[in-house]
């Protein structure tokens, strides 16, 4: 858990490596050069707090810390502007490696996921990289992107299904038949979607995100990045607790006052898909 935020800064770029700590919940991807063409991907608020959350949909310590980051969401809704940016985990096995934890192929994955579900409590199986290993993270980060251009519940949803499918349930979230299934199950059109994330167009969205991770010196997984309204601002790297993304609001943003919890129920709807609801109501 990090307790500690760092004012934005590069200080902290990691080396060549692929590293992962488990005893910080934190993966760090090396720096590669960026399309210098890329433009970043754009605030979605220009006014207010922005929250960015730099993550990935394989990450497995954003899986772990996701039930703090929604928590923290849900209690400052409508008083920050949250954003999620995709920041390309793994885009191949070519040349992709973490000695630390001995991670150099698909097979040796799986024992690091258990590993830290038992260390953070989140359930991970892990079995797919043994099964039906995942070449790449880079098409559901696409399909993500896709799905924000249409609708941000729409892809809040995506993700948190995607991240089930492939940490639990043991599903390659890089085939374009989960992929689909996915996106129909949130009432989208998962054929047309998967399609249109095969174009450059789609490649160039997930693009501006890895430029805007790289702009906001955001070399690891999870990394919350706190914004004030003056530009200042600090970063939260590693799996941590919605206190700690509290403490860091406070200290970017002074003294805001929580939203109160939803009832139970109410929290569970926001992950319902409407096919979902529609099914309960006829029941």
């Amino acid at each position: 858990m990090n307790e500690e935020f760092n004012i934005l800064n590069d200080k902290d770029k990691p080396d060549e490596n692929m590293a992962c700590d488990i005893e910080t919940g934190v993966c760090e991807i090396p720096v590669t050069a960026q399309d210098t063409e890329i433009e970043p991907t754009a605030a979605e608020n220009t006014e207010g707090i922005n929250v960015f959350y730099v993550t990935d949909p394989i990450c497995c310590y954003c899986w772990e810390a996701e039930p703090y980051i929604r928590k923290f969401q849900t209690l400052y809704k409508g008083k920050i502007n949250f954003q999620v940016v995709m920041g390309g985990l793994l885009e191949k096995w070519a040349g992709f490696s973490d000695e630390g934890n001995g991670i150099n192929a698909p097979s040796d994955v799986g024992g690091h996921w258990r590993e830290a579900a038992e260390r953070f409590g989140m359930p991970i199986d892990g079995t797919v990289w043994e099964k039906d290993p995942l070449a790449s993270s880079y098409p559901p980060s696409i399909v993500y992107k896709l799905v924000r251009e249409i609708s941000k519940t729409s892809s809040e949803r995506f993700l948190r299904s995607a991240r089930e499918r492939v940490m639990v349930f043991n599903q390659n979230i890089a085939k374009d038949a989960v992929l689909e299934e996915v996106l129909y199950r949130i009432d989208r059109n998962g054929k047309k979607i998967v399609g249109d994330s095969k174009t450059e167009a789609a490649a160039k969205l997930l693009k501006g995100d890895l430029a805007l991770a790289a702009k906001l010196g955001a070399y690891s997984f999870p990394t919350v990045v706190i914004l004030g309204e003056d530009g200042d601002g600090v970063k939260v790297t590693g799996f941590s607790t919605t206190e700690t993304y509290e403490a860091a609001l406070e200290q970017v943003a002074g003294d805001i006052e929580p939203n109160p919890l939803p009832e139970l129920k109410d929290m569970f709807n926001l992950s319902k898909n409407r096919s979902e609801e529609r099914r309960v109501g006829k029941e």
